[in-house]
């Protein structure tokens, strides 16, 4: 509109006749360019307190199917569902195999946490040696370490996992992270009987020769080969729960954690603002005088050649 605007005036100048014309449909053009509107809508918004951070164990035993789907895809969903039940909080997601990675640091982006969750796969067996528990002290540091810093916040902890982890792991060092902490959970997914983990052929480097016919990973460090059976440790569930100095939630039902998020949403404050979104057009109404205005210099146009 801007250059039309331009041109116009450019041939004003050279070209005095009709100047009335076109004077009329240049000032139109620029209060169209303006975009006339009016904010028809008003929305609340509100932050809370709480800074959650997720922390989700990717191991292949996690695509284990002793609850519905697998365990992984149980633990997207459970989420989701905490997001829904504490909005407006600030996120982050770590996730930890054999390594530790920061897959988002604080956000108030709801959006984003999701989306991430949402793209979790566990990893490749090609590199799969286990769960390293401690792995991941140094990075859940990091990020609660800084919440800790914001004004009134309160620090939540959801960790998922099987429990399945490394003998000589060392749970300890988790307990020098319990300052931070104001609540939260370890969240324990699977069952005692345990599950078979059906590999992901599209992830997994080693799929045709680990697995069986079914696709079911096959225990190959003894003859006749049989189906990995991954179980539920709640022994190494509640030592972790403890060294962190938060409640241990068995998953086998959602509605197990909801008594915790009870708790967690009686310390919100919540910061709330209002802004107007949306609005009502009206450079179109404006645009109905131009249409008459551009036929007639249309006709003077050819009249002229």
């Amino acid at each position: 509109m801007i250059i039309i605007s331009f041109f116009l005036l450019v041939i004003v100048i050279i070209n005095k006749k009709h100047l009335l014309t076109r004077i009329l449909i240049i000032i139109l053009l620029f209060i169209v360019n303006l975009r006339p509107m009016e904010l028809t809508s008003e929305v609340e918004t509100f932050n809370t307190n709480l800074d959650i951070l997720f922390v989700v164990d990717t191991t292949i035993s996690m695509d284990a199917e002793d609850i519905k789907e697998t365990r992984l895809t149980r633990a997207i969903d459970d989420i989701k569902y905490i997001m829904k039940e504490l909005p407006g909080s600030n996120y982050a997601l770590i996730t930890f195999n054999r390594l530790a990675n920061i897959v988002s640091p604080f956000t108030f982006d709801a959006k984003m946490i999701e989306t991430a969750a949402d793209n979790l796969q566990t990893e490749d067996i090609l590199y799969a040696t286990g769960t390293v528990i401690d792995n991941i002290v140094e990075p859940m540091e990091l990020l609660i370490s800084s919440s800790s810093k914001r004004e009134m916040s309160n620090t939540i902890i959801f960790l998922i996992t099987d429990g399945e982890f490394n003998k000589n792991d060392d749970m300890s060092g988790f307990s020098s992270l319990s300052k931070y902490i104001s609540s939260g959970a370890v969240l324990g997914y699977g069952t005692k009987e345990g599950g078979r983990i059906k590999l992901n052929p599209d992830t997994n480097s080693y799929y045709t020769s680990r697995v069986d016919e079914e696709g079911y990973l096959l225990d190959k460090d003894t003859y006749p080969y049989k189906q990995v059976l991954s179980k539920l440790d709640e022994n190494n569930l509640n030592k972790l729960a403890n060294n962190l100095g938060i409640t241990y939630i068995n998953m086998s039902n959602r509605s197990n954690i909801n008594s915790k998020l009870k708790e967690i949403k009686n310390g919100i404050n919540y910061n709330t603002t209002s802004k107007t979104v949306g609005g009502k057009d009206y450079y179109y109404f404006i645009s109905f005088f131009l249409i008459p205005l551009f036929l007639y210099e249309l006709v003077i146009y050819r009249r002229e050649l």
